[in-house]
């Protein structure tokens, strides 16, 4: 049996629905649920050390993707593998030297592949 409420704008809400929505939102499952969606917090807090660190490499990462976005078409040099990586610059030329340095200035990215087109997205 469905029991349903009359509105005085003629809605009817039905009860069953509406108890569910109410044991949904209880205290106690509102808390589970923002218990999900919260960062899980670190046991020990960073050191002053860790933090400098922890703030110049997302310094560094926020400066690695400003500009405009670029689908690059990447090529392996050895086996002529394709793929397609996204990369950020104020150009197509700063978006593809961002690809090749990368976050650590390594230089084995670009003796293994090679930039064959570039798309801004």
């Amino acid at each position: 049996m469905v029991y349903v409420i009359h509105m005085n704008d003629k809605k009817i809400i039905n009860l069953d629905v509406l108890k569910m929505i109410l044991d949904a939102t209880t205290p106690a499952n509102l808390a589970r649920i923002h218990a999900k969606d919260t960062a899980p917090r670190t046991a020990t807090p960073l050191t002053k050390a860790q933090a400098g660190q922890a703030r110049k490499g997302q310094a560094r990462w926020q400066a690695h993707r400003t500009g405009d976005a670029y689908m690059l078409q990447v090529q392996n040099r050895t086996c002529s593998h394709s793929f397609r990586v996204q990369s950020y610059g104020k150009n197509v030329w700063q978006a593809v030297l961002r690809y090749y340095k990368g976050m650590d200035g390594g230089t084995w990215v670009w003796k293994c592949t090679k930039v064959i087109s570039a798309t801004k997205i």
